[in-house]
């Protein structure tokens, strides 16, 4: 799996992840009841100079909606180091940033973050013509109306 392909949660620190899906299911270093979850530690490219634990997820156990992340500090943690959380959907251009320079120190600490379904290309051309072919319709529908109101004798 890869970062820029599956959806997941970044922690830039000494600190594990645990991250609990809209409907209950934990995902964590040591559980991955969110089927094709995946937690990884390390080093890894191209945040090579930081330490990285994260989640992913297959688009197979990935559902949209409320999540909530659990950062838990590492035993070994310098109370004064800090951790920055990402969440990442490769159905957007970008990363989004849930927390910057936190204190690991402060111990368990939770966040929550929300995803709704982007319509595919495809789906989102359909529901614009969609649109359009409304829009024409209820035009045709009113220049119809307002030639009657026009045609019909005045009293």
């Amino acid at each position: 799996m890869s970062a820029l392909q599956e959806p997941g949660c970044i922690a830039f620190s000494p600190v594990d992840l645990e991250v609990i899906d809209p409907l209950g299911r934990l995902a964590s270093k040591t559980t991955q009841q969110i089927p094709g979850s995946e937690y990884f530690e390390g080093l890894v490219p191209p945040y090579v100079d930081t330490p990285v634990d994260g989640l992913l997820f297959s688009s197979s156990g990935w559902v949209d909606g409320h999540y909530l992340v659990r950062v838990v500090p590492e035993t070994s943690a310098d109370p004064s180091a800090t951790f920055t959380l990402m969440f990442f959907d490769p159905r957007s251009s970008e990363g989004r940033l849930i927390a910057l320079d936190q204190l690991v120190g402060q111990g368990v600490q939770e966040f929550s973050f929300e995803t709704s379904a982007i319509p595919e290309p495809s789906t989102l051309a359909l529901l614009l013509l969609s649109g359009a072919a409304a829009l024409g319709r209820s035009r045709h529908r009113s220049r119809r109306s307002q030639a009657r109101k026009e045609a019909s004798p005045q009293v």
